[in-house]
């Protein structure tokens, strides 16, 4: 996501526990989606950048699992910004 206060109507970060994820945190947009599949436990992606130097970025994983109503876990966080390193 590109914004770490709104995504659409929603306030970021957003709790998701009244929408049956108790204990899930929803801090980046999603803007833009990748689909992966997994391996074991873990999951690679790559994407190609643009070159747009000092662009931020947020990124969370959404991993779709029968565990809970809404039927999702959600990772932490990460920011980044393009062309520097933090």
């Amino acid at each position: 996501g590109f914004s770490a206060t709104r995504w659409g109507p929603l306030s970021l970060p957003a709790r998701l526990d009244p929408f049956g994820a108790p204990g899930c945190t929803l801090h980046a947009g999603g803007e833009l989606s990748f689909p992966l599949t997994s391996t074991g436990a873990s999951a690679t992606w790559m994407v190609t950048v643009p070159n747009a130097v000092g662009s931020v970025f947020r990124a969370q994983a959404v991993v779709v699992e029968p565990i809970n109503a809404l039927n999702v876990v959600l990772s932490d966080a990460v920011e980044g910004i393009v062309g520097y390193r933090r």
